[in-house]
C-alpha cells in the first residue's frame, strides 16, 4: 500500500506492502538517527530505524514483481537529489559500504534518559555513509523534495542503474531503455 498526501510545499509518503522494495543511495547525510530493535507491521523482529533529516545522492527505488503471463518485470525509480524529513523505516535488511558518525550514544531503559523503551537505542547526530542499500518492511516520510527523476521498467529482473538491454530475447520489437 502506498499512501500519498500533499500540501503546502511538503509532500507525505508511506509504504507498506508484499512487492519487495529495494531502496539504495550512492551518499547519504542523516542528521539525529535512532535505531531501536523492535517488531515490524508484519511482526518480525527489525531495527526501527528514524531519522529528522536525510539528504540523499543518487538515489533508487526499484521492485521486481513476478506477474501472470507476463512474468518478472523490474520497475525503477531513479532521483539525482532527494531532501527527506521525518523518516520512519522498518528494514528487512541494511547494507552501507562506508559509514561516519559523530555525537554517538546508546541509551538503556532506566538510564537517566527517561525516553527510553524496548532493549537499547543507538542514536547519533551527524551520519554520512557511502553505497546504502535497505530492503524495508515499511517507510513513513514526513516531507519529500526530489530534484531529477525519472521511472523505467523493464522485463524481467535489472539492477537499479544498469541499462535493460537494448532487446530482450522475450520482446518482439527493437524498444530500447525509456521506450514502451
Amino acid at each position: 500500500m502506498l499512501l500519498l498526501g500533499s500540501g503546502t510545499g511538503a509532500l507525505a509518503l508511506a509504504f507498506a506492502g508484499r512487492v519487495p522494495l529495494e531502496i539504495s543511495v550512492t551518499e547519504v547525510d542523516v542528521e539525529r538517527v535512532s535505531v531501536t530493535p523492535g517488531v515490524s507491521s508484519g511482526l518480525r523482529p527489525t531495527f526501527i530505524t528514524q531519522a529528522e533529516r536525510a539528504t540523499l545522492h543518487g538515489a533508487c527505488v526499484k521492485a521486481t514483481p513476478v506477474l501472470p503471463v507476463i512474468g518478472a518485470m523490474t520497475v525503477a525509480i531513479t532521483i539525482d537529489d532527494a531532501t527527506v524529513g521525518g523518516v520512519k523505516v522498518e528494514p528487512a535488511a541494511i547494507t552501507i559500504r562506508k559509514v561516519t558518525g559523530g555525537g554517538v550514544s546508546i541509551k538503556v531503559p532506566g538510564s537517566s534518559d527517561t525516553d527510553s523503551t524496548g532493549l537499547f537505542s543507538l542514536g547519533a547526530g551527524h551520519i554520512t555513509g557511502e553505497g546504502l542499500t535497505i530492503r524495508p518492511h515499511a517507510v513513513a516520510v514526513g516531507t519529500l523534495t526530489i530534484q531529477g527523476v525519472a521511472l523505467d521498467a523493464w522485463r524481467g529482473k535489472h539492477d537499479c542503474r544498469a541499462s535493460a538491454p537494448a532487446t530482450a530475447p522475450s520482446d518482439t520489437g527493437t524498444a530500447s531503455r525509456g521506450e514502451p
